[in-house]
């Protein structure tokens, strides 16, 4: 019911930067021992074209252009320093650093700088307990006080059931306690002391809530079933047999450490790189504490690829490791999440992978199973878009077409058009982006769209259906909406099945509804799954359902009326979904129900829930956001 519409990529630790649930809708855009035992060299130029009269590119030009965009897209987003390792086939065939270290010394960073790999981790810790399970210590399925006797949820029927697997999927219903540990002092026995007495977010696996908590108990306790602490288990089960042997897991061993990098943000406002030191977490640690080098984590890659084998050693039965790979919970679209790992595709190709951030820094790890291959990039930049745009870039040099779009006469399509009437401001109606300003610019006869607080994207010249996709990823498109005139009065963004509108600034949108057409609408409905309150309300003109912890979802209104029985109002950002308001025989409305995919959900309206019409307040989620 009111599934969560988002991507899920803030996965950072800085409370600053928490992200409400619906500031993830974009977040696919807001970002983009081996065999080479040493720094890659250069390669030979890249093609300019391979098509087929010309012989396809060799392995060493498509990882030079590799190298080439991944050199401009750290310039372009001021990241001081990053390194990446890229594995294929069984080997590592790039290791390479970019940039520095450190702006005040200079300081290179190379395949061996150390960068904190935050969340990044619990696919570790995942796999400490498929470990653990071939040894017949623990399973996936154990109960969680089998090996944590004081652990405890607040919901009896939840806490009768709980299991490891749930902790290590986010589907327990905890929901982030992040300023118990951010910046304090608690320890992780204070911590676990805490959580019995936290209520559930959500009911018990009916959601994806990530939990930082929930894996440092998971976490503690396979440590319990092993006999030792988790930082011991993870050097001796993992790192060590890895060969990983720079990696830590403390923050004092990383600021002991000379190849140590330092952590920086990037202030857009202010254009200006600062210093951001590295944040302790070692209470946390099992989630997002584990500090490394690219050459350590291609091992890590190399026995992903692998299926638990590397080098001819099997570190975890096949078995054990395609568990961390299953499905546990749906997040959103063609988005799960595995053990440890988000699910999805990538141009039709099953793409495992994890996203880490942590004061001062950024990872990404990203696997193409089938194609055996896959890519670690650290950065000394929190928050950094290049963690989402990495991918296409890695997975189109090694796999794509590397030629660039052909120019055509006059300077090309995009160049023809008169791109000036499209620039302007265009404003944000959903979510974390609601009256936030979209700005549309051309530059070189191309055209942009400055996200706000994200980076400035390449639109590519519009196809049959007049859709620009994003230049990094054709995941993601807009299109310029003209109103009787010719002239430009919206743009609407369509990512993932969804819709989302942008009027451009000073464009009146005409209302709708008004609160007197539909007033037996308005009020709240109880959702008994989730037990939650949804209310139905005016927003800009138009009805919509506020869902808390999620959005305002705003409704098109039917086309034959507003009151007409049995009328569909369909969500304005997908139209598999949609709300029809229930009478009784005294044709009161009694209930909603609510359909997504084919599915119905039934929500009777509570006893004196008659809406009104005042303008919304921010939920406490969205305050969170900002």
């Amino acid at each position: 019911m009111f599934a969560r519409f988002n991507r899920v990529r803030s996965l950072c630790y800085s409370v600053s930067k928490v992200r409400a649930i619906a500031a993830a809708l974009l977040a696919v855009i807001v970002c983009l021992a081996s065999a080479l035992p040493t720094l890659a060299q250069p390669h030979a130029p890249v093609p300019t074209s391979t098509s087929s009269s010309t012989a396809p590119p060799t392995l060493g030009q498509r990882l030079a252009w590799l190298e080439t965009r991944l050199e401009k897209a750290r310039e372009e987003h001021h990241v001081p320093g990053m390194a990446i390792a890229v594995v294929q086939n069984g080997k590592v065939i790039l290791l390479r650093g970019f940039g520095v270290a450190g702006l005040d010394s200079n300081r290179p960073v190379t395949a061996d700088t150390r960068f904190a790999v935050g969340s990044t981790t619990k696919a570790f810790t995942a796999t400490l307990v498929g470990i653990l399970a071939d040894e017949g210590k623990m399973s996936f399925d154990d109960p969680v006080r089998k090996h944590l006797p004081a652990f405890k949820l607040h919901d009896a029927a939840a806490d009768e059931q709980v299991q490891i697997r749930d902790l290590l999927s986010h589907r327990s219903g905890l929901a982030a306690m992040t300023m118990l540990w951010y910046g304090t002092d608690a320890t992780r026995d204070d911590i676990l002391g805490v959580l019995p007495g936290a209520e559930l977010l959500h009911p018990f696996r009916t959601q994806f809530n990530y939990c930082n908590e929930g894996y440092l108990a998971a976490g503690v306790a396979a440590a319990n079933a092993a006999g030792t602490d988790w930082d011991t288990l993870m050097a001796d089960r993992l790192l060590r047999p890895l060969g990983m042997t720079s990696s830590n897991t403390t923050y004092g061993a990383a600021q002991a450490d000379a190849e140590m990098s330092l952590g920086y943000t990037w202030d857009k406002e202010k254009e200006l790189t600062e210093h951001q030191p590295m944040r302790r977490v070692d209470s946390v640690g099992p989630a997002g504490s584990i500090n490394s080098s690219v050459r350590d984590m291609s091992r890590w890659v190399l026995l992903q690829l692998g299926r638990g084998e590397i080098d001819g050693a099997r570190i975890i039965s096949a078995e054990q490791h395609a568990k961390t790979w299953e499905p546990q919970i749906d997040i959103s679209g063609d988005m799960q999440y595995g053990l440890g790992w988000f699910l999805r595709e990538w141009e039709g190709k099953r793409l495992i992978e994890h996203a880490g951030g942590i004061d001062g820094f950024t990872a990404e790890v990203a696997l193409l199973p089938e194609q055996n291959v896959g890519f670690v990039l650290l950065m000394n930049q929190f928050g950094c878009p290049l963690q989402e745009l990495s991918r296409p870039l890695v997975f189109r040099a090694l796999l794509g077409d590397i030629s660039e779009p052909a120019e055509s006469a006059g300077g090309g399509g995009a160049a023809a058009e008169d791109l000036g009437r499209l620039t302007g401001t265009y404003m944000g109606t959903f979510a974390h982006f609601k009256g936030a300003a979209f700005k549309v610019t051309q530059k070189d006869g191309k055209l942009f769209l400055d996200v706000p607080g994200q980076m400035n994207f390449e639109l590519l010249p519009p196809d049959a259906d007049g859709k620009r996709q994003f230049a990094i990823t054709d995941q993601i498109s807009v299109r310029f909406n003209q109103n009787a005139a010719g002239e430009p009065e919206s743009l609407s963004m369509y990512q993932a099945g969804m819709t989302f509108e942008l009027p451009r600034e000073g464009v009146v949108v005409p209302a709708e509804v008004q609160a007197g057409e539909v007033p037996e609408y308005l009020g709240k409905y109880h959702d008994d799954k989730l037990k939650i309150d949804v209310t139905v309300l005016i927003e800009d003109g138009r009805l919509a359902v506020d869902v808390p912890g999620q959005m305002v979802y705003q409704l098109r209104k039917p086309e034959g009326g507003a009151r007409a029985e049995g009328a569909k109002w369909v969500l304005r950002i997908r139209d598999s979904m949609w709300v029809v308001f229930n009478r009784d025989a005294a044709g009161a409305v009694e209930s909603l129900t609510f359909t997504q995919d084919g599915a119905e959900h039934v929500l009777p309206r509570l006893a004196g829930a008659g809406g009104a019409a005042e303008e919304r307040l921010p939920t406490a989620a969205e305050v969170v956001a900002l």
